[in-house]
């Protein structure tokens, strides 16, 4: 779907040969980011995919007919009425006929979609779905169990990130004997194995108290990490793996050391704070960044904004209303922050669509040439495109060069404050991560 492609300024996958080619698989996933999710798995199989989705969303009736044409089957909350939970008995009926018909199946066992980086606890729903399938085909099915860490740099930001980790599949064999023994043993044995390969394929914050603290090491100290040699910032599975690091650091310190991980937040919340009362980002004080921090590389930066806004504001009047329409509509739609996302890539799509074809038509009226209409319906894409990617660097620019006047105005403030950064990253280096972590 080219939609989800825009959304997002990059989509990596790891271990994408996980996902059988053929034949039934319990795909387990966590759920950050609505129906986001399902769209960003299927996006890169050919396979049909069925997925659960929150009962509430299927009560208007053309809704239903939507998302049943999506492939998405509801599964009721006690949230949503406790009248409604006798439905799941269908819905646990239809998720097994699905995978026993050799169909992927993807459900998420955390049974809440919720922006943040943990696992929490599974539900068991995915364990008796799999052992029902096994009944049904006399204990010879040997259903397959995928899990699946979907890890969205910011899930709700449009031109933000997503790292796709397929795990290694999970044979429901392996658990059989057991069940035929003790069946509640074997659903929560097979439960706690899911919860484990899950948590391995997400960035797992074990305490909400630190959320704050690790997005904002994220922000300073995760760059210093992928500067490392052989490390490479733009790709995702690096990103990914020092993001662990440093969550899994920090699960360390809050059990056996909170004294010295409270000394980490103290430092580095006093330097975000400075940061926000100049009105700067750490990004601008790296040690790189201070080397390109020069009136000559000032003048280099201007000459490609110069050049570049001949494109940029073409792009930019072609393309901004559906932009606007989606990003309002999401604003005001959107009751929860998890679906702002869906909704905004949704509307943007389709407004964008008949912005596109209106800008045509109004050009082929009152122009009447097929050689600018051509031109036009490939100058608006193609200077859309470019205006995402210019934008951000025209913001940087603009930064980089009020650094540069502040850092000649008050020299000694952007000295001590570069100092500071210095000592703090030395400091984080030393207290954060282990010897044996590097």
């Amino acid at each position: 779907m080219p939609a989800i492609r825009v959304f997002y300024k990059k989509i990596q996958i790891k271990n994408f040969k996980n996902l059988p080619v053929r034949g039934g698989v319990l795909i387990c996933s966590n759920h950050v980011n609505a129906f986001m999710d399902p769209v960003s798995i299927q996006l890169h199989t050919s396979r049909q995919l069925f997925s659960l989705a929150r009962g509430d969303a299927f009560n208007k009736p053309f809704l239903r007919w939507l998302l049943t044409q999506w492939k998405l089957i509801p599964i009721y909350r006690l949230s949503e009425g406790a009248e409604n939970l006798k439905k799941n008995d269908t819905t646990f009926l239809l998720s097994q006929e699905v995978l026993t018909n050799g169909n992927p199946l993807i459900i998420y066992p955390e049974a809440i979609c919720i922006q943040e980086r943990r696992i929490r606890k599974l539900k068991k729903g995915a364990a008796r779905i799999a052992f029902g399938v096994e009944e049904q085909g006399d204990f010879k099915e040997d259903l397959l169990i995928l899990p699946v860490g979907l890890n969205y740099s910011n899930p709700k930001k449009f031109r933000s990130n997503l790292f796709i980790n397929f795990g290694k599949p999970i044979h429901t064999s392996d658990y059989i004997d057991l069940y035929k023994e003790d069946k509640v043993r074997a659903i929560n044995r097979l439960t706690l194995a899911i919860e484990q390969a899950m948590k391995e394929l997400v960035v797992h914050i074990e305490h909400k108290d630190n959320d704050e603290l690790v997005e904002k090491l994220f922000e300073v100290y995760k760059p210093e990490l992928l500067a490392e040699p052989g490390l490479d910032p733009d790709n995702l599975e690096d990103d990914f793996k020092e993001s662990r690091r440093i969550a899994d650091a920090v699960n360390q310190l809050y059990i056996f050391e909170p004294q010295k991980l409270e000394t980490i937040r103290q430092k580095l919340f006093g330097y975000i704070l400075e940061l926000k009362e100049y009105d700067l980002r750490d990004n601008l004080l790296t040690d790189q960044a201070i080397q390109n921090l020069n009136r000559s590389r000032i003048m280099a930066d201007y000459i490609k904004i110069a050049f570049g806004m001949f494109v940029f504001l073409p792009g930019l009047v072609m393309n901004y209303v559906p932009y606007k329409i989606a990003y309002t509509a999401a604003d005001k739609l959107a009751k929860e922050v998890e679906f702002h996302a869906s909704i905004n890539m949704t509307i943007g799509w389709f407004s964008w669509i008949a912005w596109y074809l209106l800008e045509l038509l109004l050009i082929a009226i009152f122009f009447r040439s097929w050689l600018l209409l051509g031109i036009c319906a490939l100058l608006v894409p193609l200077s859309g495109i470019y205006a995402l990617n210019f934008y951000p660097f025209f913001k940087k620019c603009k930064r980089r060069r009020k650094l540069l006047k502040w850092s000649l105005v008050n020299k000694t403030g952007f000295e001590n404050l570069t100092k500071e950064r210095k000592e703090l990253i030395q400091f984080i280096r030393l207290n954060l991560l282990s010897p044996s972590q590097g």
